[in-house]
């Protein structure tokens, strides 16, 4: 049945009177006579009865009247929560990520409540969830990746955030603790500690060098991974960002790769799609997060 003739034959039934339900809704009589006749129609039954200048409700009229009154409060209802669903919608944002986010979007958040961000955490990685709809932006690691993903980084609109490089973290007895920096090939047969972050890139960049490594165990963080070989469980390819502030070489060795692993941290999303406004507004946020800070320029002689 249709939602708005049952919302006119409630007024029409608390009127009886056509002239005064039309003039009510703002419309004609005859537009209101004709739905009326189209739920009597569509019904088989009489809903109102003439009686000299009177319109009286019939008692088939009196049962529908309780379930459309039921009918359109029910709709309305829907309807106020798929309004509140989507303005909720409006304020969420889905990231896909190969690097660390907790901080930054921890921020996010600080500075504008009422936003939602969520983690996507699915097993494949942060490109495929960007390109598969699955994640609004993904958050990248860029300059390591292989063919494979340089394919599907042509796909998006690729925003770079700021530069980080790995490095390699030691136990402080380790071997390689008495190098001032090591090789890929010094990795050769070594346990490595990975973030697991949905897809480690550095496995794959290793495996395409011929590397061969073997994983003893993921950790959640970049830091559960420090705190691991700091235990003497194995090393771990690190990213100084994460890293370097943190420990000491009390607690375990950073030893540099020679030559250099550099690579850079961006924000991706769709290619040739105009980002809705909270995701505009997390990349906008994005970039002033990874900004460096201003130097304070001494204007005096």
């Amino acid at each position: 049945m249709n939602i708005e003739y049952l919302r006119e034959f409630i007024v029409m039934a608390q009127e009886s009177n056509y002239t005064e339900a039309a003039d009510k809704l703002f419309l004609s009589q005859s537009t209101l006579f004709k739905h009326v006749k189209s739920l009597e129609s569509e019904l088989g039954v009489t809903l109102f009865k003439k009686y000299g200048r009177s319109t009286v409700i019939t008692n088939y009229g009196e049962i529908l009247l309780k379930y459309a009154q039921q009918i359109v409060k029910l709709n309305e209802e829907c309807m106020g929560e798929i309004s509140k669903a989507q303005e909720n919608r409006g304020k969420q944002i889905t990231v896909a990520y190969q690097y660390r986010v907790i901080d930054l979007i921890r921020d996010f958040c600080l500075e504008n409540r009422g936003y939602n961000v969520l983690l996507s955490q699915k097993n494949k990685n942060a490109i495929n969830q960007l390109l598969d709809r699955e994640a609004d932006v993904a958050i990248l690691l860029t300059g390591i990746e292989d063919e494979n993903q340089k394919a599907l980084l042509e796909r998006t609109d690729v925003i770079p955030l700021t530069n980080d490089s790995f490095i390699l973290a030691v136990p402080v007895n380790h071997r390689l603790a008495k190098k001032s920096a090591v090789r890929l090939s010094d990795l050769e047969g070594e346990t490595l500690i990975q973030p697991s972050g949905i897809d480690d890139p550095m496995i794959s960049y290793l495996r395409d060098r011929g590397v061969s490594v073997s994983i003893a165990m993921n950790a959640v963080t970049g830091t559960e991974a420090a705190d691991m070989v700091s235990s003497g469980l194995g090393v771990s390819i690190l990213h100084r960002m994460t890293i370097e502030e943190i420990y000491s070489e009390d607690e375990l060795c950073i030893r540099e790769f020679d030559p250099p692993i550099e690579t850079q941290i961006a924000i991706a999303t769709r290619k040739d799609e105009r980002p809705e406004k909270a995701i505009r507004l997390f990349i906008d946020f994005a970039r002033r997060y990874y900004e460096p800070p201003k130097k304070n320029v001494d204007t005096q002689a």
